[in-house]
């Protein structure tokens, strides 16, 4: 219903995605803006939360995607890609946590594969995460385990030539 804040949300949701979409000088931010106000309106609404993460990743407010997707998560936990978006921003980050970032991506991604079996974006980053652990168990010279995560990526779907070098190296 026009005039109602839930066609006023929807309609700067839109505004928005439609500045981020574009390429100009300044509709990045303002994107970031608008979907600052469509979330003040209607803080129970997780989508526009969704795509203002999206927003603050492609731009590399990594930090601040990251307290977004917590609020989204708090409404909506088990939204398959919510969960994908937030495993590949673990994936994603520049941080030196150890296994911390591919466990939680792991988790992530696991949980969102279990939902949405067949979206590509969500097996590609399962497998990414499948790949991180890996990735780790090598460093650590642990080839058994590092071996154990590399055989599970091809499973999900093709596997990429890197994973498949990485199997070999651990022979």
């Amino acid at each position: 219903e026009p005039g109602t804040k839930q066609s006023d949300t929807d309609i700067l949701n839109q505004l928005a995605l439609s500045y981020q979409g574009r390429n100009h000088t300044g509709d990045h931010l303002l994107a970031i803006e608008t979907y600052e106000k469509c979330i003040a309106l209607k803080p129970v609404k997780f989508e526009p939360m969704v795509n203002l993460g999206v927003l603050y990743t492609e731009t590399n407010m990594i930090e601040k995607a990251k307290s977004i997707y917590d609020q989204a998560l708090l409404l909506a936990p088990k939204s398959p890609v919510l969960l994908n978006n937030v495993a590949h921003l673990y994936l994603t980050a520049d941080d030196d946590s150890g296994d911390g970032k591919y466990l939680k991506a792991y988790n992530l991604s696991s949980l969102a594969f279990q939902l949405m079996p067949d979206h590509h974006a969500i097996k590609t980053t399962y497998q990414r995460a499948l790949v991180g652990m890996g990735d780790y168990y090598f460093k650590l010279k642990n080839f058994t385990n590092a071996l154990g995560w590399y055989y599970k990526a091809p499973r999900i779907q093709a596997a990429l030539p890197d994973v498949l070098e990485k199997i070999i190296k651990t022979h």
